[in-house]
């Protein structure tokens, strides 16, 4: 995820892919960086049917991207993640 951007009273999340750039449109950013502890629910449904959801997560893997929600995954499932393919 490269930028949030909200146009026209509409909150967009943009995501970054190898063809060009997709938003997600009447997205709350704050779904995707909930505070700790809160809710990831819609954010992880909303990823679930993303196409670049797989490019998504590898850059924040690559990125060790601490916070928000990833290509479907939050903190915690990242940093288990991160350990399992650590130990493989």
């Amino acid at each position: 995820v490269t930028e949030t951007a909200a146009t026209g009273g509409t909150s967009k999340r943009e995501t970054s892919s190898l063809d060009g750039t997709r938003s997600v449109p009447d997205a709350d950013p704050a779904w995707f960086f909930p505070d700790r502890g809160g809710r990831v629910t819609r954010a992880k449904r909303i990823c679930g049917g993303c196409e670049v959801r797989v490019e998504c997560l590898a850059m924040a893997l690559a990125g060790n991207e601490r916070h928000g929600i990833w290509g479907g995954l939050g903190e915690d499932d990242r940093r288990r993640l991160r350990r399992r393919i650590e130990a493989a």
